[in-house]
């Protein structure tokens, strides 16, 4: 495979890795707009039932999010490691943009995760 190849296909990971974000910034904002929002009387099978769906949901977009980077790092590795010392420049500066990698992905998710967490268990004790 070739530099721009690989290059084309770091570029369509890197925009699965956008779209998981916005899906799931938009998906927590729709959430918990629905949550604050409902005049449901919370009991506890429903609270618990809505906090397991939203710990699944924001399980399997994390280990997406985990994956397209990890798999966006193997990219721009293979990338480096190809790169001749007459490369492209545009190839060079995209080959050393990883943004904040995989575990930075986890721990930014996580800290939302819990945010948002916190914000249902404080939505059932009103």
């Amino acid at each position: 495979m070739t530099d721009y190849e690989i290059v084309q296909i770091a570029l369509s990971i890197s925009e699965q890795i956008d779209f998981l974000w916005n899906f799931y910034v938009t998906a927590c904002a729709v959430f918990l707009g629905w949550l604050f929002s409902s005049k449901i009387e919370w009991d506890t099978d429903k609270q618990r039932s809505v906090t397991i769906l939203f710990l699944m949901f924001a399980a399997v977009n994390l280990s997406a999010i985990y994956n397209e980077y990890s798999l966006f790092e193997i990219a721009l590795d293979s990338i480096r490691s190809n790169l001749n010392h007459n490369g492209d420049s545009f190839i060079r500066a995209f080959s050393d943009s990883s943004g904040i990698g995989s575990l930075g992905a986890v721990a930014v998710h996580l800290a939302g995760d819990f945010f948002i967490y916190s914000l249902i268990r404080k939505s059932f004790s009103k």
